[in-house]
């Protein structure tokens, strides 16, 4: 299976929680997914609790710093695609969600390849082996 992502960037893919953000079903906190081209992610976070108008601040559930960044956060929201709540969220629980991350990151790494292209496209996703399969790009 030919991959084409550059692994070239900065940064990595966060998974954060604020409690003052609830499913209002669940009544539990719901967990943002979200990537910085920073070679430091923390720095994004803690931007987004200064900036964003939110009584209690993000707590982090995971850093995972990759040079893939883009491809994996655009997968992880696919995979977590029926989870969405506003777009911004999504329902699913944190240690999932940082589990599923851990693992996208992970595959991507292994099954990919370093091009000179600063664009990072998804020309097919994750092999059938690592239980992403279902994911579309």
């Amino acid at each position: 299976m030919n991959m084409n992502y550059n692994l070239q960037e900065k940064g990595g893919v966060y998974v954060v929680q604020n409690s003052a953000m609830v499913d209002p079903r669940a009544k539990k906190a719901l967990t943002k997914i979200g990537r910085s081209g920073k070679e430091y992610p923390m720095e994004r976070i803690e931007s987004m609790n200064k900036e964003t108008p939110v009584p209690l601040k993000f707590t982090v559930d995971l850093i995972s710093k990759t040079p893939a960044n883009k491809v994996v956060e655009k997968i992880a929201h696919k995979y977590f695609g029926d989870e969405h709540f506003n777009k911004e969220f999504n329902k699913a629980p944190a240690q999932h969600v940082s589990a599923t991350v851990k693992a996208i990151s992970a595959d991507v790494e292994k099954h990919s390849y370093v091009t000179d292209d600063t664009y990072c496209p998804i020309t097919c996703i994750v092999h059938a082996t690592s239980g992403l399969a279902n994911v579309k790009p």
